[in-house]
């Protein structure tokens, strides 16, 4: 279940999803919203966008974490496959982490079976937010991004951690 933190970042992005889908995609232009609510199972994506890049139609698929969760690396995946398969076009994911904690999820999600063999291997960008710097979010010039650096002040290791470092 998403929390507060989930939720008002998921209004930030839908009010500027031009400088998200930048930020996390550069050379990426915003084109449209499309539904993150994908056929099957109950699956729904956080944000969900179709961008152009290089003069192609892909999708931009956001998630946001603040919670651990184990299976988070498949979840991707599955949000990644569902939508590819959808709206027929490339997907490209990202895990936005909201809030340092243990186990966070890296890419790539390998699926192997138990003699080592490969079936599936699938890339997608991890996104720290205690690990961006305010500065270069700023030198950005996205005005949407601007909400975040508050929280890069709170999610970041305090004066004292720094001098332990």
């Amino acid at each position: 279940m998403p929390d507060d933190w989930d939720s008002s970042l998921k209004l930030l992005v839908k009010e500027r999803p031009q400088d998200y889908t930048a930020w996390f995609i550069p050379g990426a232009k915003y084109k449209r919203t499309v539904s993150p609510h994908l056929p099957g199972r109950k699956l729904d994506a956080d944000s969900l966008y179709e961008v152009i890049l290089d003069g192609e139609s892909v999708l931009c698929h956001i998630e946001f974490q603040s919670y651990r969760d184990p299976n988070m690396a498949k979840r991707m995946w599955e949000y990644n496959t569902r939508a590819t398969q959808y709206y027929n076009r490339p997907v490209v994911s990202v895990l936005l982490y909201l809030k340092k904690g243990r186990n966070i999820a890296e890419s790539p999600y390998v699926w192997k079976l138990r003699n080592g063999k490969e079936i599936h291997r699938f890339q997608f960008t991890v996104i720290k937010l205690w690990e961006e710097k305010a500065e270069t979010l700023q030198r950005l010039g996205l005005v949407g991004l601007l909400p975040l650096l508050p929280c890069l002040l709170y999610t970041s290791p305090s004066p004292r951690d720094r001098q332990k470092s």
